[in-house]
């Protein structure tokens, strides 16, 4: 909702599990009955959702940086900060955005290594995207936090088989949160990825893929 360049009656109110109401949507759609989903941020979040509505859809899910209710207090101040970000940004130039948000996203071994593509990153999101649409993202993922916190619900124990990876330095979703993380995964493998921070697949692609693989190979037998 509210991707791309067409921003069309989605609000600001939504949550990620309407976003799995969507994905369920979309499979039926395509008349897909059974895969294996990989997410990462909101999208592992979603995954989560859709395997606590339709978990006999699901052979598999692949989650990286999947953070639960245990730290929404302090996603909540993070995400506020990008709100103001995109909202200072032009319609142009979404330099300011992308400033705040990549220092939470990459770890420092990426981040000492690499000059971010601070102008490109920008460049391609006002391409593809829009501000409004962006920035209701970002307040339906607040209220989405806001409500848990205010009416907590138990979440679901998981059982479909999980591959988690995280980064050692992840700020979204520290790896010293996971221990209801694990809780909640009953059928799980997880990996902490050395040096990595949120973006994972970015920023060691070779080990997510050869943890990927050996998931889908091995664990799946696919």
């Amino acid at each position: 909702r509210n991707q791309g360049q067409r921003v069309d009656r989605h609000g600001n109110l939504y949550s990620t599990k309407q976003h799995a109401e969507d994905l369920s949507a979309l499979l039926e759609h395509l008349a897909i009955e059974k895969f294996v989903g990989i997410g990462i941020s909101t999208g592992a979040r979603i995954l989560s959702d859709f395997a606590d509505i339709s978990p006999s859809r699901l052979q598999g899910i692949i989650l990286m940086g999947v953070a639960l209710n245990n730290i929404s207090h302090r996603n909540l101040v993070i995400f506020k900060s990008w709100l103001n970000a995109i909202n200072a940004s032009s319609d142009e130039d979404w330099t300011p955005y992308v400033e705040t948000y990549i220092p939470w996203i990459y770890g420092p071994d990426y981040l000492s290594a690499v000059e971010p593509p601070v102008k490109r990153i920008a460049a391609a999101l006002a391409a593809t995207m829009t501000r409004q649409g962006t920035a209701s993202n970002i307040q339906a993922t607040m209220a989405s936090l806001r409500a848990g916190l205010d009416d907590p619900v138990q979440e679901q124990t998981i059982t479909v088989p999980a591959l988690i990876l995280q980064g050692e330095y992840d700020l979204m979703a520290p790896p010293g949160t996971l221990n209801a993380l694990e809780r909640r995964f009953e059928n799980h493998t997880l990996h902490i990825i050395p040096g990595a921070g949120h973006n994972v697949r970015g920023e060691n692609r070779q080990e997510f893929e050869r943890l990927a693989l050996d998931f889908l190979l091995d664990e799946l037998d696919l």
